[in-house]
């Protein structure tokens, strides 16, 4: 999931270890996007795990 970004190696959403981090964590960091395909399977997984409509 996630691989079409400039990370140097694959990467996973961890959508079962769901955090709160603060925004200044990321910045001037190497994360990059994930398509809007993989968001998607990204909020029905979570929804669904949160049980919201």
């Amino acid at each position: 999931m996630c691989s079409e970004n400039r990370l140097t190696s694959d990467s996973e959403a961890l959508v079962f270890q769901i955090v709160s981090l603060a925004r200044e964590r990321f910045i001037n960091s190497s994360i990059d996007v994930c398509s809007d395909e993989d968001m998607d399977a990204i909020c029905i997984i979570l929804k669904d795990m949160l049980s919201i409509p």
